[in-house]
This record gives C-alpha cells, sequence and structure tokens, in this order.
C-alpha cells in the first residue's frame, strides 16, 4: 500500500492520520513519516483498515436492525 492509498482508504474508514495512530497505538509521527519518500505504509494496515470499514458497516445494518426490532411488542 503506497501514500495515497493509505489516504484513500482513511477517508473511507472516516480517520483522520492523528485517530488511525490514536486508535493503533502509534506514534502519530511514525504514521506521518510513511509518506516519507522511500518508506512505505506497513503490510497490515490495508488489512486493519478494512476490518475498520467493514466493521463500521456492520454496526450501521446492526443499528438498524435494532431500531426497527424496537418497534414491536410482543
Amino acid at each position: 500500500m503506497n501514500e495515497e492509498e493509505f489516504k484513500t482508504k482513511l477517508k473511507q474508514a472516516g480517520l483522520t492520520k492523528l485517530k488511525f495512530a490514536e486508535l493503533t497505538d502509534m506514534n502519530r509521527g511514525s504514521v506521518s513519516n510513511w509518506q516519507q519518500e522511500g518508506k512505505s505504509v506497513p503490510g497490515w494496515v490495508d488489512s486493519w483498515l478494512v476490518n475498520y470499514i467493514e466493521a463500521k458497516a456492520f454496526q450501521k445494518v446492526k443499528d438498524a436492525v435494532k431500531d426497527a426490532d424496537s418497534g414491536y411488542n410482543v
């Protein structure tokens, strides 16, 4: 994953580099250094972001189902 792909995935996830660093317990300087020429984003970052994005989508579905169920009296 290169820097542009990282930025795109962050945007899809609704995260900033700072928030990503906080969530992954990383130093924000380390995350910012990935944009330096010759440095690549670590391989685990792509799968982490994919899982984060999917978890957010599943949470929206879960919340929608919960809201729909709350309208029924059994």
